[in-house]
């Protein structure tokens, strides 16, 4: 999994993800395919 920083200075870990429009997949696929940035905002 991933770690993710929270707006309320938390942490939580993202095993997996469903971008829209697409399949299920781990979160280190989704990062080495879309590329996260420091900074980006992710949203439902």
């Amino acid at each position: 999994g991933i770690f993710i920083s929270t707006a309320n200075r938390g942490i939580i870990r993202i095993l997996k993800v469903i971008p829209s429009g697409a399949k299920e997949m781990s979160a280190q696929q989704f990062v080495n395919g879309y590329k996260i940035k420091v900074g980006d905002i992710l949203g439902k």
